[in-house]
């Protein structure tokens, strides 16, 4: 008998390909896979299909970052990871109070990334 373990899935809003490269490079060992989206519709899709977790560019305009955390974690997603520039300290205080989980300045996230994900 063969038991096949799901691929858990991390939904990745974002338009930097940049932190898209760093997000896909850290999940790849930890065996899981990488759903970059741009929109809110798309990215609650994901989260309501089972998604493991989400990693938000509180700074990607278009996709409604804070609507999108508050709906998502109403949607039932467990973790969100948001990540922005160190002087938007107003953002991440908002981005906290919608449901972030996790907020972090860019070059933080991009050193606790692995750690971050491996939680999942």
């Amino acid at each position: 008998m063969v038991c096949e373990m799901a691929v858990k899935t991390v939904v990745a809003v974002m338009t930097d390909l940049f932190f898209l490269v760093q997000v896909t490079g850290a999940a790849k060992p930890l065996g899981l896979q990488v759903v970059c989206v741009k929109d809110k519709a798309t990215a609650l899709e994901k989260v309501r299909d089972g998604a493991a977790g989400m990693v938000v560019d509180l700074t990607c305009a278009a996709a409604e970052p804070l609507e999108l955390v508050e709906e998502a974690k109403a949607a039932g997603c467990k973790v969100v990871i948001g990540f922005l520039p160190h002087v938007m300290t107003d953002l991440r205080e908002r981005a906290v109070d919608a449901g972030c989980d996790t907020v972090l300045a860019r070059s933080a996230f991009a050193q606790k990334l692995p750690e971050l994900l491996a939680a999942l």
